[in-house]
């Protein structure tokens, strides 16, 4: 979808499938167009069930991490290792 045109700059969404080069793309519409083109920015807001709209902010994932118990590793022989995970 063309969100914004500019003579300096064109603003798209893309909706694709995995193993699509977007910086090939936009590499690809400026030779269309008889120039050069590059990404100024790329933003991903859906990667399989995942969306922006359903993400963390990086505090809300740093408080859940710190406040989520964690099982306790396996040790190099694959034994229950006794020592906690969670610093503090």
């Amino acid at each position: 979808t063309l969100l914004n045109f500019s003579p300096e700059e064109i603003n798209l969404r893309i909706r694709c499938s995995k193993g699509t080069y977007i910086r090939a793309l936009a590499r690809d519409i400026g030779e269309a167009l008889g120039s050069g083109a590059h990404l100024t920015a790329l933003r991903r807001t859906t990667v399989g069930d995942y969306n922006i709209e359903n993400a963390l902010t990086l505090e809300e994932a740093a408080k859940l991490i710190s406040e989520t118990p964690m099982a306790p590793l396996p040790d190099d022989n694959g034994a229950e290792n006794t020592k906690s995970n969670n610093p503090t």
